[in-house]
């Protein structure tokens, strides 16, 4: 028979939605007045910090990173196919034709 071990308490704050069109860094702004708080008004916290997801996009587009590298996305948009043939042309020895990926 299968049963739970419940482990590694914890309580987990999260604001309130932020308005539509606010940036990442209101955000985070608000998330750290939160931590201010509770750090200020909370007994028994032995730690507190502000955590955020990370999800790798390209840098030009904001298309999802599909490819294991860092600098080039399967040509997502034409700036990273573009760096990505800037690249291979400096290559010695490598000779990308327009649009080409290199191995």
């Amino acid at each position: 028979m299968k049963t739970i071990k419940k482990s590694n308490f914890r309580v987990e704050v999260y604001p309130k939605t932020t308005v539509y069109g606010s940036t990442v860094a209101e955000e985070e702004d608000v998330c750290k007045t939160m931590l201010a708080d509770i750090k200020r008004h909370v007994n028994n916290v032995q730690t507190a910090y502000v955590a955020s997801d990370s999800d790798p996009v390209c840098a030009s587009c904001g298309s999802r990173w599909t490819e294991d590298g860092d600098t080039y996305n399967g040509g997502c948009c034409k700036a990273d196919q573009d760096a990505e043939d800037a690249r291979t042309a400096n290559i010695p020895g490598e000779v990308a034709l327009p649009g080409e990926r290199k191995p």
